[in-house]
């Protein structure tokens, strides 16, 4: 018998191909960097999201996964967020 956070688990498992497209498609910059403005440019497009956040919660976000402090987001930190 599978347990259900075993069977939850494995059906969320999101591949590396996946994983670098995302990341790919919030390098808005192409430096293999997300930041803040990356973050800001990638969901404006898809509504008014820049102009409803302020920059503080945008750096907030970008701080709380950028464990080295360089103030952007490169893949393995993105990786390790997302798995």
């Amino acid at each position: 018998m599978i347990a259900e956070s075993e069977f939850l688990s494995s059906c969320c498992i999101i591949s590396e191909s996946h994983l670098q497209k995302a990341f790919k498609a919030l390098d808005i910059g192409k430096n293999n960097y997300i930041a803040k403005s990356d973050l800001q440019a990638a969901f404006s497009t898809q509504g008014r999201y820049k102009s409803a956040m302020p920059d503080v919660i945008w750096q907030q976000f970008v701080g709380e996964v950028d464990s080295d402090g360089s103030g952007r987001i490169n893949y393995e930190q993105f990786k390790q967020v997302m798995e």
